[in-house]
């Protein structure tokens, strides 16, 4: 069967293999987008589409999930009503689109625990610029609001400048979504925003969070260069664009779910109804659940064994395991 997290330990094993070919590894990061398609596939199956739909029905104040995702590992509750905006039409409560960077966050955690060679990524929620920008006063920026945020990566032992991404989820002005990404490892800033926005304020402020954090934070690395990073705002790149007023959060999310695999951004409007399907399973089972059908493609091209996808099926009681391996069906 395929594993969970440990295929990314069977990829690195094969990719250092002396019988690998140097064609193959091409092909892995030239088909980033065929892995990105196979993300985007409706779920078909009967009883796990009945269970997605009985959760969207869920009464509104009746509990769902908890997740330690609050600051201190605080609980978080999501009640019937964060699951009704799941179903097509619903904008995204603060609460599901911070439980789903929490849930990033997890996944993130497990894939350097089974692979000792990948950097670690951290997402803060959605309150980081609430904060920084201190909301009373829109453009007043308060690096003292947040000084602290940066001691609870305990990936990095509190060092921003360890990871490999920071992925922020901004909630601009309490009624649209958008995502920021600081590419510590490459240097460079980016703001992903699903109605055109530019996201200049809080590029500038993530930029000088980043200085800041460099001179000011608990671990002042005084890098010179933070300055200089190259910032790509919302409308300089060709960005995935919702066509609606409401699914601006399953963008976000979804968004911010690719740029932790390093895909490319190869989904669009339409695919949000199975998106919002693939968001309740994975609220409902705590936890992302794309790890083993994009590492199990992934290792199917690194192994030379093929070179297109093939069927794979496998009947198991588990939802999870179900839909990760359904989708590489064809």
């Amino acid at each position: 069967g395929v594993r969970d997290v440990g295929d990314v330990m069977e990829l690195r094993r094969i990719e250092a293999g002396s019988s690998l070919r140097a064609t193959t590894i091409g092909a892995v990061h030239s088909n980033t987008n065929l892995i990105s398609n196979r993300m985007i596939q409706p779920i078909r199956d009967v009883s796990t589409l009945a269970r997605i739909k009985s959760a969207w029905k869920t009464p509104s104040e009746q509990p769902v999930a908890r997740f330690p995702a609050g600051a201190g590992g605080i609980e978080i509750t999501l009640y019937g009503k964060h699951m009704a905006r799941l179903e097509p039409g619903g904008w995204l409560w603060d609460e599901s689109v911070n439980v789903y960077m929490f849930l990033l966050q997890k996944r993130d955690a497990q894939l350097c625990s089974a692979d000792s060679q990948r950097i670690p990524s951290h997402y803060f929620n959605s309150f980081f610029f609430d904060k920084l920008l201190v909301p009373e006063r829109r453009n007043a920026y308060s690096y003292n609001a947040v000084d602290r945020w940066a001691t609870k990566i305990d990936s990095t032992k509190g060092d921003v400048f360890g990871l490999d991404k920071l992925v922020i989820p901004v909630n601009v002005e309490k009624n649209h979504w958008a995502l920021a990404v600081a590419y510590i490892k490459d240097k460079k800033l980016r703001y992903f925003g699903s109605m055109g926005g530019r996201g200049v304020e809080y590029l500038k402020a993530l930029k000088q969070y980043l200085v800041d954090e460099s001179t000011l934070g608990n671990i002042a690395r005084n890098i010179d260069d933070v300055g200089n990073w190259e910032v790509v705002n919302g409308r300089d790149e060709s960005r995935p664009q919702q066509d609606n007023g409401f699914d601006c959060g399953v963008f976000a999310c979804i968004t911010a779910k690719y740029v932790s695999l390093d895909l490319d951004l190869s989904f669009s409007a339409e695919h949000m109804g199975s998106f919002r399907q693939m968001m309740t399973l994975e609220f409902l089972d705590k936890s992302i659940i794309d790890r083993k059908r994009v590492n199990y493609l992934m290792r199917l091209y690194c192994s030379g064994s093929v070179s297109t996808p093939v069927p794979v099926r496998k009947n198991t009681k588990g939802g999870n395991e179900w839909f990760a391996m359904s989708q590489l069906s064809k």
